[in-house]
């Protein structure tokens, strides 16, 4: 198994759960830990991970570096409603930037934050995890747009996050600088995932933001958007490493379109010489049996064909006896790939 497997730490995780995402982070052959920055205090996010390090230093004698993923230099923009609303396949919506006042015949009235200004009939948004898809079918004013509610019905909740093909992405300069940074900052980690990256300038934006506290760690760009996917050749040029990210880039980019965005983006990150991660849904069914589907092994062997340089197990088997079980799979799913029997 020549691949680089790194796997996920829980910040609020007990002191077991630690000693077996050791054990598993041992047997992978690494010494990295990707730790997720999440709803969890910087004092549990310090504390977390000096432990984590600590139980590695006393198990190997090593010290263990530290992927930090961090929500930034993007967060999503939101959609704001009074109380959850049931939508159905077929409604029409009126999706209007917050503060308008244009009225028109529709099932519902969904405010946001996002820019709707450059949007044409026909262009799609997401809202949520996928919980609803609105297509534009009119345009009324430079803020307002006519929707109709596609695919499956669904609820959505206020401040559910909005994304489309387009981005509908925003800056976070003080979100970024008042809790990332400072992380960053304290924990100093040997790499930083950063998210949402869709050109080269976000990757400068944020190199500069980290440089104010003396401090230059390597930068993984993670690629979620259709954005980022059209600018991955300057992505790439201005990253040390590429983290595709293919549970945001399903609901970003569109399930449809996730494997040719998986494949443009290992073969350009091969053709330019730079290592190439992919996370989530591996061999995910792990989680609740003894063996991954069929379609869990295909889909991993179709990674390790296309010249995957390394694996980012985000789910909670990463810190179980599972841990083991699936570096297993992956031994002999990458043997079976690279000494093929047919």
């Amino acid at each position: 198994m020549k691949e680089k497997v790194i796997f996920t730490m829980g910040v609020l995780d007990s002191v077991i759960s630690h000693h077996l995402l050791i054990e598993n982070i041992s047997a992978s052959g690494t010494d990295m830990v990707r730790c997720c920055v999440n709803t969890a205090t910087e004092e549990e996010h310090l504390a977390a991970i000096e432990k984590v390090k600590d139980i590695y230093r006393v198990s190997t004698g090593n010290s263990l570096k530290i992927l930090l993923d961090v929500c930034i230099p993007k967060d999503k923009n939101r959609v704001f409603v009074d109380s959850d609303l049931q939508i159905h396949v077929g409604d029409l919506i009126l999706l209007t930037k917050s503060g308008s006042t244009v009225s028109v015949n529709a099932s519902f009235r969904i405010e946001t934050d996002a820019n709707l200004k450059e949007y044409t009939k026909g262009e799609e948004f997401v809202l949520g995890d996928d919980a609803i898809r609105l297509k534009m079918i009119e345009r009324l004013d430079e803020n307002t747009l006519l929707c109709e509610a596609i695919i499956h019905d669904g609820i959505v909740s206020h401040k559910m996050g909005i994304s489309s093909q387009r981005g509908c992405f925003k800056f976070t300069e003080e979100e970024i600088y008042n809790k990332c940074l400072a992380l960053i900052s304290k924990i100093r980690p040997e790499v930083v995932a950063v998210s949402e990256i869709e050109s080269a300038d976000d990757i400068f934006r944020i190199k500069k933001a980290i440089s104010r506290e003396k401090y230059h760690p390597l930068i993984m760009s993670k690629i979620e958007t259709h954005a980022g996917i059209i600018n991955i050749n300057e992505i790439i040029s201005a990253s040390d490493s590429m983290m595709f990210a293919r549970g945001c880039m399903g609901v970003n980019g569109g399930v449809e379109n996730l494997f040719l965005a998986e494949k443009r983006v290992l073969k350009e990150c091969k053709n330019m010489h730079i290592d190439a991660y992919v996370a989530s849904n591996l061999l995910k069914s792990l989680g609740k049996a003894d063996a991954p589907s069929r379609a869990e092994v295909i889909d991993l062997a179709v990674l390790l064909n296309m010249g995957v340089t390394g694996l980012i197990v985000t789910d909670k088997f990463s810190r179980t006896p599972k841990g083991i079980t699936f570096l297993n799979y992956l031994d002999r799913i990458s043997s079976a790939v690279s000494n093929p029997l047919y």
